[in-house]
């Protein structure tokens, strides 16, 4: 699925001159906006411009990547030769209520002699633009007012409007004055990761006209692009979360032990009575990091459990039979590899249960069945799951382990 909206990104051309495709940018400038760790975004748009009798199309795309909840950065191609790197950082949260502040970077590392319109006015080439941008979040209005230097000199400010308290899927529109122009723009989420964005840019209110072109070159242009997100660690991002602020507990825990030290050189005097406090913290904060380390290893093993459960699942032949529903045979599956590991075993059972529902072909649900059979101790429906496992692929390498291991002799099966 991931590669059929990268192929669509491409075959549409995907931005015009940075609408919608630099790093949290509203249409042309930048605003706050935070995102969860390993949260990935890309695509673009296309639009002409006139450059005399001739239509000119710019076509941009873009690749943005969210290295923390707070940085994230980024890379964009414009017209489909100039090159720009992006970063941005937000420096405060709730500084007044619903406020955030960013700083942010824009160093175009490569041009094209025959770029347009944002690249050609750029003062010198491999030009770099810094800004502080600040935006108040009020449903159902978004307000960003910002001040930069290059691209964004020296002000810039827009306001967008959402049509749903969820600004994750909500509609917007969204109008904002880029240093330069006017542009007005429409953001419409078509689901949870793709979306089609619309902007009319350079309205007449425009302040300045580009060199380039000449006064009787009309200022409207129209952009049309689509938007793409998902996120590199899924499933797995609470588990990360929690063990980020773990290490962050043992960080502020060593920065304790650092004063302590500190302390104790200062005043002699309760240099002993530091120090014993000092081994006790220093006790408690290995016990834990040792306790952190464990928890990322059985973290890690059960990873690779469920990689190694789902893609024997995968690559299964009755999987392979499945025409209809095999995402929800996955998820299903899985949810009970995890209710197994929590040791819900009636849980895992039913989860089971539904993807065998959808496909009663697949050993491998019935191999997964008798296992949580065996180990809640009702062996008779263990050995019958089994059994219709059996039935369905005798050359199953788990399968037959497993009934070695227990024991358990399927000439009896044959000869019935």
């Amino acid at each position: 699925m991931m590669r059929t909206f990268i192929m669509i990104s491409l075959v549409l051309s995907l931005s015009l001159s940075a609408v919608f495709n630099r790093v949290n940018t509203n249409i042309n400038t930048p605003i706050v906006k935070s995102g969860a760790m390993g949260q990935v975004g890309m695509g673009g748009s296309s639009a002409p411009y006139l450059d005399g009798s001739n239509t000119v199309w710019e076509d941009d795309y873009f690749l943005n990547y969210q290295v923390t909840d707070v940085l994230q950065v980024g890379i964009t191609r414009i017209h489909a030769a100039s090159t720009v790197a992006n970063m941005q950082l937000i420096v405060a949260k709730d500084i007044v209520p619903l406020m955030d502040v960013a700083i942010g970077v824009e160093q175009i590392t490569g041009r094209a002699k025959d770029s347009t319109i944002e690249t050609i006015a750029e003062d010198v080439s491999n030009a770099m633009s810094a800004y502080v941008v600040a935006t108040s979040h009020q449903w159902p209005w978004e307000y960003t007012l910002g001040i930069g230097k290059g691209r964004l000199n020296p002000i810039f400010f827009s306001a967008s409007y959402y049509f749903s308290k969820d600004i994750q899927t909500s509609p917007r529109c969204s109008v904002e004055y880029d240093s330069k122009d006017f542009n007005l723009g429409l953001h419409f989420p078509l689901n949870g990761s793709l979306a089609l964005n619309v902007a009319l840019t350079q309205l007449p209110a425009r302040t300045g006209n580009n060199p380039a072109y000449g006064s009787s070159v009309p200022f409207e242009t129209l952009s049309v692009g689509f938007d793409y997100s998902f996120n590199l660690f899924s499933s797995y991002s609470e588990e990360l979360g929690r063990m980020a602020n773990k290490l962050r507990d043992i960080d502020d825990k060593s920065v304790f032990l650092k004063d302590k030290l500190n302390v104790m050189i200062s005043n002699a005097d309760q240099s002993e009575q530091i120090l014993t406090e000092i081994k006790e913290k220093k006790t408690l904060i290995m016990n834990e990091l040792v306790k952190a380390l464990d928890d990322a290893k059985a973290q890690k093993d059960r990873f690779k459990s469920d990689i190694k459960s789902l893609r024997e699942l995968i690559v299964s032949d009755g999987f392979k039979g499945v025409s209809q529903l095999k995402e929800d045979v996955l998820k299903y599956y899985y949810r009970a590899l995890q209710y197994y590991y929590d040791e819900q075993y009636p849980e895992a059972i039913g989860e089971l249960s539904k993807a065998n529902l959808i496909n009663s072909q697949i050993p491998e649900i019935h191999i997964q069945m008798g296992s949580i059979y065996w180990t809640m101790g009702q062996k008779q429906s263990a050995i019958t799951a089994w059994r219709r496992a059996y039935e369905l692929d005798k050359n199953n390498e788990v399968l037959n382990t497993f009934l070695q291991d227990h024991h358990i002799d399927v000439k009896l099966w044959e000869a019935k």
